[in-house]
């Protein structure tokens, strides 16, 4: 064997938005209010979920158990990691009955073949919140504890929304229990780091190694040796063929080279120590690092609004609220807002005018309704208060 790599593969389905929202929200407020349920276009939401398990997860998952096989009949190890995130659990028990994915994803990690990692439950920019990473560390728990509900299992490593790494991202990340955070570092040799003045391990992914097996130039990238992982987000894959996943494994496989999982990646050793600011956070920079996602005025103003209400909503304490709350959270509306439009985030809006236009009447509700729940909460606590 010439040596290890790790892969792991993310995955995340969005919540969509009501389209309409803006069209009726002014008659639904005449009469009463907006239930809960009018944000979500759960139409859409469910047909994508659907499209995406019948081909993109289906394929995945296939190719994990066929290859796995060969693998073993080669001699050589072969555990991939996958993190998954909240909504896509969610939507994958949902849709249990008709379509398989939970058994099959349940066996394979069952078997060792699939290593679950955590990742934040909602896809968010939390880790960037001035809440000295309360959220973050929220919704790292909320992965961790649905993981272990369904799965049986207790994931060791965790990798925040487009590898977002800063010495507090991976201070949260190691107060969650886990044991390795993989992080975007570009300017930083690919391998295993000890965070300075932390247990905790910071797999730097190989951007390189990345990219040439989403572009199928193994032969020239690879080289042997331990530490090194590669991050694919599945999304980037959807729609292309059925066999590409296998054709990844088997090319490697064919170079005598075994394929492990994060956790194995970080047990193979340091390979010295890393620092980085909480001011200047890395993230994925094949997306366009964080300008990608707060580098316009829409941007920023969505992003704002959205942080602005955590400690509110905390204070408030009502789980649908906070429920809603985190739903705004998810990046993929940030990439919506992107005027040029960002890789793997198929938008279902017209641009970015329209995008805001939904994000905007939705946000606004929200606020209006985090805003009264405070105004009636605030009293009974100062009545309370001795």
């Amino acid at each position: 064997m010439r040596g290890r790599i790790g892969l792991l593969f993310t995955a995340h389905q969005v919540e969509h938005l009501n389209r309409a929202l803006p069209h009726q929200r002014l008659s639904m407020l005449a009469s009463g209010g907006i239930p809960a349920d009018k944000y979500i276009d759960m139409e859409r939401t469910n047909r994508e979920f659907l499209d995406d398990a019948k081909g993109l997860y289906a394929h995945f998952l296939g190719a994990v158990e066929e290859v796995s096989q060969e693998a073993d009949k080669l001699g050589l190890p072969f555990r991939v990691g996958l993190a998954p995130s909240g909504i896509m659990l969610e939507l994958v028990i949902r849709y249990s009955k008709g379509v398989d994915l939970y058994g099959r994803l349940s066996e394979l990690v069952k078997s060792g073949r699939i290593e679950l990692v955590a990742t934040p439950y909602h896809q968010s920019l939390a880790s960037l919140y001035q809440d000295r990473m309360e959220e973050f560390g929220f919704q790292l728990a909320l992965s961790r504890a649905l993981i272990q509900k369904l799965f049986g299992v207790e994931p060791r490593a965790a990798v925040n929304t487009h590898m977002g790494f800063s010495d507090g991202m991976a201070a949260s990340v190691e107060r969650g229990g886990f044991s390795a955070m993989v992080a975007e570092a570009p300017d930083i040799v690919p391998g295993v780091y000890a965070v300075d003045g932390m247990n905790v391990r910071a797999i730097v992914r190989d951007r390189r190694l990345s990219g040439a097996i989403l572009e199928g130039a193994y032969e020239a990238t690879i080289p042997a040796g331990e530490g090194r992982l590669a991050v694919i987000r599945l999304g980037t894959l959807r729609g292309s063929d059925p066999a590409r996943f296998a054709f990844i494994f088997r090319s490697l496989l064919s170079q005598e080279i075994g394929i492990v999982s994060p956790s194995d990646v970080a047990a193979s050793g340091d390979s010295g120590s890393v620092t980085q600011p909480d001011a200047t956070p890395r993230f994925d920079v094949d997306v366009g690092g964080l300008d990608a996602f707060l580098g316009n005025a829409a941007q920023r103003a969505y992003y704002r609004r959205v942080a602005a209400l955590g400690p509110y909503v905390r204070q408030v304490g009502d789980r649908e609220i906070a429920a809603i709350w985190r739903i705004l959270q998810q990046v993929d509306f940030l990439a919506y807002l992107s005027e040029a439009g960002l890789p793997g985030y198929a938008s279902p809006y017209s641009g970015w005018v329209e995008a805001f236009s939904v994000m905007d009447s939705v946000l606004s509700d929200v606020e209006g309704r985090v805003g009264a729940a405070y105004a009636r909460a605030a009293p009974a606590k100062r009545a309370a208060a001795p």
